[in-house]
């Protein structure tokens, strides 16, 4: 009898031990100055995956004060799950700087966030891989697949702790790096539900889903950015590097995650575009944010601008103690350890596991247009060669939206099937960071929680208390209209703008051939002469002189439309590089280091695909 009441003791304690009231955060520095009831419910700590390499992974849960929102029935019972990228990259970032109810202040306390998300879903931040962040471990994962395991292992237990979360509908969330998670983690609990849990959608923003298709993208965005000049003494290495990277996207025996060859294009852009002209903390354009500038090389590592107070603010003793740590853990936004291990050999991209996902589940990728490092030119590349449904690759049928946010144009929005693509104007590789009420329409959008007006997506404004209302794009009066016609036209041109612009053209061609047959008549045989010893001049992106690149022979007698068109043709984007993806299962290597990538990295100071 005493044996089975020391084993239910034994039992009892170990549930105990798991309670919810355990991970409760009861104090902050800052957290009083908040009223009370606009604090969010939060619950953190660890939860034990393996006891034998102390394996523990670190979450953060918040939760809207109003139980339940029972305020607002656009949304009810949702649960998203917020991953930022790296490898090796902490969700803290996500927590403290995006999606989260809190932000922290020069004085190093917390304070409301306008956007946060918690508006419309509860939200879990979750350090992984093991060791990033907050989380512990003494074996680090190598492999897309096992970090999946591992995720899928959490959020078993995750559900033991709040099992009232189960029921709820999830989504997974996160940007650049947990491009290639995201989709597998989704994969994994497809194939293994045994909790019957509704995975609803996935949303990837600024996503790193395949390298292979994404590098090609640098040269033509930089250029069309406008901060890498065409005329740079650099150009023609750029664009070798641009052709080597191709060359090992074909070659079949390259079995690369992220190739060499691709990741020195990048380099060679931020290289090319220093300015030895301006103070040192301007000198290199910001990866994350073509807008801003920093330190060479660094290029955005010390971006975003919140991230000092962020750091010093999770490596106060009381923010650690409150937040449940099992043991201190000094924070760092990246690992570099985890980085370090975290080299897939036999994984396939995320990009692979797409098609077969969004059979079942609704996907948004949305990125923010003044990022560089996944940018958002990349994103629709990637889009054009991605098999939306059978038989369909791309956007085939889809219209672009205007999306409307508190009477304003933040955006365009593309649908088909269960695919939604998102391009967010005015903000970075981090969207929620530079816009959080309006990144916070994104999760309207891939519930369908909108109005549709004509051509426009209406997505709604939230108040404090939770209520929420549509607003209609704002009415433009005469003063706006006089503005208007100040500014370059829109990318929306009406037909009576078309219809006059063609009009003009033909009265100009008629004055031209007048002009012309009048010059021939009095000079036909003088032109007829010059013309016989003339040789048709090719039209070039680049003049041999501008760059010293030899004119091949035998180069086709097409003139471009544009300067753009231009530049996708000398690039490979007029259809002579379609095969990139002949091999549907690509393996991933890990990219060797070398002295002339500058990118650097350290366990103090990490940056990358965050």
């Amino acid at each position: 009898m005493s044996r089975y009441f020391l084993l239910a003791c034994t039992l009892a304690l170990q549930c105990a031990a798991a309670s919810q009231e355990d991970y409760i955060v009861k104090d902050l520095p800052g957290l009083s100055n908040i009223p009370a009831a606009a604090r969010p419910v939060m619950h953190a700590g660890h939860l034990e995956l393996n006891a034998d390499n102390n394996t523990e992974l670190f979450f953060w849960r918040f939760q809207d004060p109003r139980a339940n929102r029972t305020h607002n029935m656009l949304h009810r019972d949702e649960l998203i799950v917020w991953l930022n990228g790296g490898p090796g990259c902490s969700s803290m970032d996500g927590a403290m700087m995006e999606t989260g109810p809190l932000r922290v202040t020069d004085n190093l306390e917390v304070e409301l966030n306008p956007g946060s998300w918690t508006q419309v879903a509860d939200l879990v931040f979750v350090d992984q891989p093991a060791g990033t962040g907050f989380s512990y471990t003494d074996s680090y994962d190598t492999e897309l697949k096992q970090a999946a395991q591992h995720f899928w292992q959490f959020l078993k237990t995750y559900y033991e702790l709040f099992p009232q979360d189960r029921t709820k509908k999830l989504y997974l969330a996160g940007e650049s790096y947990a491009g290639q998670y995201i989709p597998y983690f989704a994969k994994e609990i497809d194939e293994n539900n045994s909790l019957n849990i509704t995975l609803e959608g996935l949303l990837i923003g600024n996503g790193w889903i395949d390298p292979d298709i994404q590098s090609l993208s640098y040269v033509p965005f930089s250029l069309e950015a406008g901060f890498l000049d065409r005329q740079s003494p650099s150009m023609s290495q750029i664009l070798k590097q641009h052709e080597k990277c191709q060359q090992a996207i074909d070659d079949p025996s390259n079995h690369d995650f992220e190739k060499l060859e691709c990741v020195k294009i990048f380099n060679s852009i931020l290289t090319a575009t220093k300015d030895a002209s301006k103070p040192a903390n301007e000198q290199c354009v910001n990866m994350y944010d073509y807008r801003k500038h920093d330190y060479f090389p660094a290029c955005g590592s010390n971006w975003p601008e919140d991230l000092p107070n962020v750091t010093k603010f999770l490596n106060l003793d009381a923010v650690q103690k409150a937040l449940n740590l099992k043991s201190p853990k000094r924070w760092h936004e990246c690992d570099g350890k985890v980085e370090f291990f975290f080299r897939p050999e036999h994984s396939a991209k995320s990009f692979d596991l797409l098609p077969k996902l969004l059979e079942k589940i609704k996907i948004t990728l949305f990125a923010g247009d003044k990022d560089i490092i996944c940018n958002h030119k990349s994103i629709e590349m990637l889009i054009e060669k991605l098999q939306i449904s059978p038989g369909q690759f791309g956007f085939t049928q889809s219209r672009k939206s205007g999306w409307i946010y508190d009477g304003q144009e933040v955006g365009e929005i593309e649908t088909q099937s269960n695919l939604t693509y998102v391009k967010v104007f005015n903000s970075s590789h981090m969207v929620p960071y530079d816009l959080p009420e309006v990144s916070r329409g994104l999760f309207d959008i891939i519930t369908n929680s909108v109005e549709k007006r004509s051509t426009d997506v209406v997505t709604p404004v939230y108040d404090s208390k939770g209520n929420y209302k549509f607003v209609e794009e704002k009415q433009e009066t005469d003063q706006d209209n006089e503005k208007e016609k100040e500014k370059p036209a829109k990318h929306h041109h009406s037909l009576t703008f078309y219809v006059a612009e063609v009009v003009i053209l033909a009265v100009l061609a008629c004055l031209l051939y007048s002009f012309y047959k009048s010059f021939a008549k009095s000079r036909k045989s003088a032109f007829l002469s010059l013309s016989s010893k003339k040789k048709k001049k090719q039209v070039h992106w680049f003049d041999e002189s501008d760059v010293g690149m030899d004119q091949e022979a035998g180069e086709a007698d097409h003139k471009p439309k544009s300067m753009l068109e231009s530049v996708f043709n000398k690039l490979g984007y007029g259809g002579q590089y379609d095969t990139v993806r002949d091999a549907p299962d690509i393996e991933m290597a890990p990219v060797e280091e070398h002295e002339d990538q500058f990118i650097i990295q350290s366990d103090e100071e990490e940056f990358g695909h965050r």
